[in-house]
């Protein structure tokens, strides 16, 4: 459970049914995630689902992908390079992402609603905010 490829967080839950009723667990359990060897299968396979969205129409979708995607990408604690994930690898996984909110946008969402333009505004300051991971086209795009 030390282990430097683990990650500790303490669960707490508290369940309520259709009458009211509640339970709570007594004390909080330690629930232990193992961080993959490599993070490329991992974010390859959200940018699949985030392409797959966007080929299904689903605007909405892409933008809650990508912001998933986002939080993972911006994530410093994760030793990147160390899980083989270079900064040439993430700023392609950025630039990516912010032509398939582009696409969302323009195509899927327009015109938008003030929760898609929220929505979308976050979504873009999420993904784009290590500058340093993202091209001057794709800054130009978001």
């Amino acid at each position: 459970a030390g282990d430097a490829s683990c990650r500790r967080l303490a669960l707490s839950l508290t369940v309520t049914d259709a009458l009211g009723a509640q339970g709570t667990i007594s004390s909080p359990v330690d629930v232990v995630a193992r961080i993959p060897q490599t993070m490329i299968p991992v974010i390859n396979a959200q940018v699949s689902k985030v392409a797959d969205d966007l080929a299904n129409g689903d605007g909405k979708a892409v933008l809650a992908g990508v912001a998933s995607l986002a939080d993972l990408l911006n994530d410093e604690s994760i030793g990147w390079a160390s899980l083989g994930a270079s900064l040439a690898f993430k700023a392609g996984v950025r630039d990516a992402v912010i032509a398939s909110v582009d696409a969302a946008v323009r195509d899927l969402l327009s015109p938008l609603t003030v929760a898609s333009a929220v929505q979308a505004i976050a979504c873009v300051a999420a993904i784009t905010g290590e500058t340093a991971e993202v091209s001057a086209g794709a800054s130009s795009t978001a």
